[in-house]
């Protein structure tokens, strides 16, 4: 029997929130040798995709914090981006490469009359140190990295579709120096460097000018120099500083001995650019080899932290750092979240057990590996990220600073610990205008135009359902619940909290009041919509009037950092996090909140809190900008965008593909009701200009901030009605039966449409399927490489009743007619008549270059798009890969079954021995020996029978399963991706070691239940 996993709108890589159906073993088959033994035995076929290492460009990657993070390249891999760029629109993107190697880069445009260029800059001091800028259509070159760099795409003049290749070899035994090199400006960049590191360079000298090398030393560091030559001349070596300015360097050390070779060591800052000068003395003109060394005593000795970053800092200049890498997303100074690769050790201190082990081994490693940046570990979540902080020095900009910050990030990810390092983010309360306020319903324009009154009719709510706002914290109103357990200050700054402390378990909001303006109140306010006392012949009314209301406080003066905010989102869960304590899970989490950029950690909070059963919402976004606003554009949040009394997108609400629904925001400018009152919305919001504070105010405001918690007390109603419905059910039933605004079917300014309380309560009272048919796709991009060839994309029902696919029709935007598609039937309809779309490209005699089309769906379940990209001419890749194959209990999650295959030999798997059970099968690369395949940097990964609709396989009877045929497909972290896709461990002690003749099958593990195969944090 087989089962979807997951019939959400939006999937996230967790099995924890699976669903499923069902395909039983009944015996026998084609392959089926008699009885396997100690149960059943699957069998299928693996296939490589085309794609397997090219990507189509995430945007928005246009500044440095939505940099397009493309994972890792090592030597005999190739990673290829599809894209487009125009002068209006820069293409970021951020690379790891572990071991240095040399990079062969080739740009090629579609349009032959436009000019693209492609630059690339060192992640220490965000300048550059390469450019490929030669005023045509395509760009090609090669440059030699190890760690971190970023690359940037953009258009000098035109714009055009692209293809970006960067293909990495093993840079031999030394590098050759590259002319020209004659200054620090020119310099020949190798990449990182630290006291692990060994580099041999060899060049000749000119007579009269000297050869530049530029090093990206992230760390504090000793270079051991060794420089041999022609005895009969003489060479000199100078170090410089060159983290403000490639142009104006400032000398650090110099070695000026005679002696051959010429021998010293030199110390280096952390976060420094360094160029290192070979001078010929007297007209030397010989060979010469630099050899360059780390110093492993001063890795072991460490550096004092927060003290290795003040001279090269206080140095920094903001004009000279490269304006072509502009960041917009404003983060706290210094702050860094960090994430480590598991290490498969969960011991902790001695003396320690559980929770209080697990940080502290958490907060040791994090330590070992931020020490010599000069970083402190002030926070940390047991087994999973934690807040470094580095001590800037007090003389930079806050723009600066930003910057710097953005810097460490990304010189921290080139560590080969490191698995996610990004800026804590800040993010604020969305802006909210205040006018006049008056205490009565009728007020509330904006609950009858979401259909409330006939919502009420069905229920009012339930004080079971529990909402977390996590927002500016709880305020005494006696028109609000008060006293509701679970409440949480996760505020860990007391300049930030304004309290007097850090975290603690008292929410109160103290007030963000400046002294010009008074406080916001923001969480009072947000309360007041979702679920303020109602009924009572006082005040106002909450969209749900019994639900349970918490508050995670996690905003404060100037507003609060993804770190704590992050954490907010798994307390609110019942999740570990860094406070050490938890709450009963809340079934709703309203954050009303955003401003920062795309975080890693943020989106694996919001992945597990959603695979324990929280629906996330947040509001879009008050900037009237195209750009997308997190929380509310990761993956699993159910993004929220405003509309004004007329049902018209409010004037500064945000538009983006990642917006889902909308809901009343309001407009305190206009008064189109003739109420004689702003057209803001209506809610309890507390008054401190007055003494004593006056707890019993109401205002209207303003914003998507005010246009999210009508979802979330949606949200709670509709669990009062059915509380079985998972987060994906919600979302689904939310989103299909809201009211079309605007164009036809979905669009980035109303997201499905406006909420409508009374259909979304409706359907969840008949079972949670929204009341008839909704058309699921399992992908919504896809990629061809070949001229030739099919894909299938998967076709879902995630409502109710028989999905009727009625149409399928392919178009092309240029290059001609290469594209069509057709249903595949299913004989004997159950909740489909279409299991897939499947798609064929023929484009014989088509020229290379990039070419684009769509395909559209039509059924009595909606209407959905598919994107179609199809790249010819790019570069192939014939690496062979071993891959694991795992049967794992859907259940237990415990790995029963495992065989290995390589790419370049037989493709089929066989699992032998399965006993009676539900299961998923996962296959993929551990290329970089972490014990985890389908995590960052992988080139494959699949499930059965794909990434983005897997099923489960229950065996049920002794016998063989065949056919299970499912592709393998590149994973790469992207800034703009949902889902948050997460690795899986393999079972460590049945490993086949590297090397070893992986072309056997049937391999069967000798203690299954110790093998537990779980989501990567």
């Amino acid at each position: 029997m087989i089962r979807l996993l997951d019939s959400g709108r939006r999937r996230g890589f967790l099995l924890a929130g699976v669903l499923g159906l069902g395909l039983s073993a009944c015996g026998g088959g084609s392959d089926s040798g008699g009885d396997p033994g100690a149960g059943d035995r699957l069998t299928g076929t693996l296939s490589v995709l085309a794609s397997e290492d090219t990507v189509l460009e995430a945007e928005p990657n246009d500044v440095l914090s939505q940099a397009h993070i493309l994972g890792e390249l090592r030597a005999g891999q190739t990673k290829t981006v599809v894209g487009a760029t125009a002068t209006t629109d820069q293409d970021i993107f951020q690379v790891v490469v572990p071991e240095r190697a040399e990079i062969a880069v080739s740009l090629n445009g579609q349009d032959v009359t436009s000019d693209i260029d492609v630059y690339f800059f060192d992640p220490v001091s965000l300048q550059q140190v390469a450019a490929f800028a030669s005023n045509s259509s395509s760009e090609s070159g090669a440059i030699v990295a190890r760690g971190t760099f970023l690359a940037l795409v953009e258009a000098a003049a035109g714009s055009s579709d692209y293809e970006f290749v960067m293909t990495a070899s093993a840079p031999g035994a030394s590098i050759a120096e590259v002319e020209p090199n004659d200054s620090a400006a020119a310099g020949q960049y190798v990449g990182m460097f630290d006291n692990t590191d060994s580099l041999t360079f060899t060049g000749n000298g000119s007579g009269a000018s000297s050869d530049f090398l530029l090093l990206s030393v992230a760390e504090a560091s000793t270079f051991n120099v060794s420089l041999s030559f022609d005895g009969a001349e003489d060479y000199d070596v100078f170090a410089y500083d060159v983290s403000a300015n490639l142009g104006s360097p400032l000398l650090i050390d110099s070695l000026t001995g005679i002696a051959v070779p010429e021998v010293g060591q030199i110390d280096v800052s952390a976060m420094t650019l360094v160029a290192l000068e070979i001078r010929p003395i007297n007209g030397a003109v010989s060979a010469y080899t630099l050899q360059l060394d780390g110093n492993l005593a001063r890795l072991s000795g460490g550096s004092q932290a927060g003290t290795a970053l003040a001279t090269p800092l206080a140095r920094l200049s903001t004009a000279a750092r490269g304006s072509r890498l502009p960041s917009r997303f404003p983060s706290f100074r210094g702050d860094v979240i960090v994430q480590l690769r598991p290490d498969g050790d969960v011991s902790g201190e001695p003396g320690l057990s559980g929770a209080s082990a697990r940080m502290g081994r958490t907060v040791q490693r994090l330590d070992d590996v931020v020490r010599s940046f000069g970083g402190q570990v002030v926070d940390a979540v047991p087994d999973g990220p934690g807040k470094v902080h580095f001590d800037l020095p007090a003389e930079l900009s806050d723009e600066e600073a930003q910057r710097y910050t953005f810097a460490l990030a990304a010189s921290l990810r080139g560590k080969p610990d490191v698995l996610i390092a990004e800026p804590d983010f800040v993010l604020t309360a969305f802006a909210a205008q205040q006018t006049p306020n008056d205490p009565f319903y009728n007020l509330q324009w904006h609950y009858e135009q979401i259909q409330l009154p006939a919502a009420w009719g069905l229920t009012t709510g339930s004080g079971t359902v529990r909402v977390a706002v996590l927002d500016t914290g709880s305020a005494p109103s006696s028109d609000l619940p008060f006293g509701t357990a679970g409440g949480y200050d996760m505020i860990a700054d007391p300049s930030i909290a304004g309290d007097g402390n850090g975290r603690d378990n008292d929410p109160t909001d103290v007030g963000d009041s400046t002294g010009i303006q008074p406080s916001s109140f923001h969480g009072a306010h947000v309360a007041g919509t979702i679920g303020a006392l109602s009924d009572n012949n006082k005040g106002v009314a909450g969209v749900s009037w019994q639900s349970s209301i918490f508050h995670v406080r996690c905003l404060g003066k100037g507003g609060g950092s993804t770190f704590d905010i992050l954490n907010a989102v798994l307390y609110a869960a019942g999740l570990s996090n860094a406070s050490n304590q938890t709450t009963t899970l809340a079934h709703v989490q309203n954050m009303s909140l955003g401003g920062g950029g795309f975080s890693q950690t943020f989106q694996n909070a919001i992945n597990d809190a959603t695979a324990a059963g929280s629906l996330i919402i947040a509001a879009a976004g008050n900037e009237n900008s195209s750009s997308p606003s997190y929380p509310a554009a990761y993956g699993n949040v159910i993004s929220v965008a405003a509309v004004d009394y007329d049902q018209r997108r409010a004037p500064y609400s945000n538009f983006h593909p990642t917006v889902d629904i909308a809901a009343p925001g309001g407009d305190v400018s206009a008064d189109r009701n003739g109420d004689g009152y702003a057209d803001g919305v209506l809610s309890t919001k507390p008054d401190d200009s007055v003494t004593p504070t006056n707890f019993e105010n109401y205002s209207f405001y303003q914003g998507t901030s005010m246009a999210a918690p009508h979802v979330a007390g949606v949200a709670a109603l509709m669990l009062a009605l059915d509380p079985t419905l998972t987060p994906a059910e919600l979302t689904t039933i939310l989103t299909s039966t809201a009211t079309d605004l605007g164009a036809a079917g979905r669009d980035n300014l109303y997201g499905e449409g406006l909420v409508n309380a009374f259909a979304a309560c409706q359907a969840a009272a008949g079972g949670g399927g929204g009341g008839g048919p909704v058309l699921s796709l399992d992908e919504s991009i896809v990629l061809f490489q070949t001229a030739t060839g099919t894909r299938r994309v998967g076709v879902a029902n995630v409502g109710d009743g028989l999905l009727d696919v009625t149409s399928v029709s392919a178009t092309t935007n240029t290059g001609g007619n290469w594209l069509s598609a057709s249903r595949v039937i299913v004989p004997q309809a159950g909740s489909t008549n279409t299991s897939a779309v499947e798609l064929t490209v023929s484009a014989s005699g088509l020229a290379n270059g990039v070419y684009s089309g769509s395909v559209t769906v039509q059924s009595n379940g909606g209407t959905a798009m598919l994107g179609v990209t199809l790249s010819l001419g790019g570069s192939t890749t014939t690496t062979a890969y071993e891959v694991f194959v795992i049967a794992v209990d859907a259940v237990s999650y415990n790995s029963v079954a495992q065989d290995v295959v390589v790419t370049n030999g037989s493709l089929g798997y066989a699992l032998s021995g399965v006993p009676a059970g539900t299961y998923i099968i996962v296959a993929g690369t551990d290329e970089d020996g972490d014990d985890f395949i389908c995590d960052e940097g992988e080139p494959l990964c699949g499930l059965y029978p794909s990434l983005g609709l897997p099923v489960e396989v229950t065996v049920s009877e002794t016998g063989t399963i065949s056919g299970l045929n499912f592709p393998l497909e590149q994973a790469t972290f992207s800034s703009a991706s949902v889902g948050g896709q997460q690795g899986f461990r393999l079972p460590v002690s049945h490993l086949r070691a590297k090397g070893d003749d992986a072309s056997t099958s049937d391999t069967d593990l000798d203690n299954p239940t110790a093998a537990l195969l779980e989501a990567h944090q």
